[in-house]
């Protein structure tokens, strides 16, 4: 029947008025089913056992994808069957030694498999389903015989990445959950060897007791330091912990994180009275810049404002006015 398109519109939307609450509900509760039928489908449940090796804190990245932050800057080639690491820092002599894959496992006497879980510190774990494929770094600074008072080992990356590790957490005595340096992955049911992805690092260090970011992706050179360099990696100049234990969530600053936030409690309910005048203060400063910035506005108040400026960057102990301001006057 040949009808107006806009009677039809109007009839579709007094059919929908004229629903019942029920109706209504009923619609709802298919809809809210339809959409935890398509959640369950995506959630992918998690083995009892990887559960309890997940740290505080943290949870399992949706589909096991790996968490991809790297530093890189430019593009560039690391190809394993032409990859060379630097190690420096020798006892010597020589002082310096330039090693492949195959000397690297000569040295450690073949290569191993380890099995571990990836922990980044924005809170999500990488459940690795294959171990992987690697030597022990411990075993491997063993062989090479370092200098007896070495404190760090500076990791520097392809990508201009650099990253700081501690002593006592590169000769890791418990073999299981020891550092060590890694370039494939084993897939056991299959009975074959799986590289290493680009963007997974194709040959990186692991450190299953620390964060992530404190194992490097495309190492280049590996240097043995003497002295303070907590503070010389990428991450920990901008204020990453120095060390960065995943049981003692070690994310940020020189302290435990619980003992960090109990710190900060303390001096907020210490201080609360005591900052009272500086509250006050820091809210005249910011009122006066205001008015300075007003005052600009005006021409012909703009020499004052100047002053005003001045005065408040000398109490402040900041800069004085630009020199394009001063030719103003």
């Amino acid at each position: 029947s040949l009808e107006c398109p806009r009677v039809r519109g109007l009839r579709r939307f007094w059919r929908g008025m004229a629903k019942t609450q029920e109706q209504v509900e009923r619609q709802g509760r298919a809809k809210m089913a339809q959409r935890k039928a398509y959640l369950r489908g995506k959630r992918q449940p998690a083995a009892a056992a990887t559960d309890a090796e997940l740290p505080p804190r943290q949870h399992w990245s949706r589909g096991d994808k790996w968490v991809v932050i790297d530093n890189r800057t430019s593009d560039f080639d690391c190809d394993l069957a032409r990859w060379e690491l630097r190690v420096e820092g020798l006892a010597g002599p020589p002082a310096t030694r330039v090693l492949d894959k195959a000397a690297i496992e000569a040295l450690c006497g073949g290569e191993q498999l380890f099995r571990c879980h990836i922990h980044c510190v924005t809170q999500c774990s990488v459940r690795v389903a294959h171990p992987f494929r690697g030597v022990s770094l411990a075993r491997l600074v063993r062989a090479l015989q370092p200098r007896p008072d070495w404190t760090w080992l500076l990791q520097h990356g392809q990508d201009g990445y650099l990253v700081p590790v501690p002593r006592a957490e590169v000769e890791a005595a418990e073999e299981a959950q020891g550092p060590f340096l890694a370039w494939g992955l084993r897939d056991e049911a299959a009975q074959r060897d799986l590289p290493l992805s680009f963007d997974q690092g194709v040959v990186r260090l692991v450190y299953p007791r620390l964060y992530g970011w404190k194992g490097c992706k495309w190492p280049c050179r590996l240097q043995f330091a003497v002295g303070d360099c907590s503070r010389c990696g990428f991450w920990e100049a901008l204020g990453a912990h120095w060390r960065g234990r995943v049981d003692a969530e070690e994310r940020f600053g020189d302290g435990d994180a619980q003992e960090g936030r109990q710190e900060a409690a303390a001096s907020r309910s210490s201080s609360s009275s005591s900052s009272i005048g500086s509250r006050w203060r820091r809210a005249w400063a910011r009122w006066a810049l205001w008015a300075v910035g007003v005052l600009f506005r005006w021409e012909l108040t703009r020499p004052l404002a100047l002053r005003l400026q001045r005065g408040i960057a000398r109490w402040h102990n900041r800069p004085a006015a630009s020199e394009a301001a001063r030719k103003d006057l």
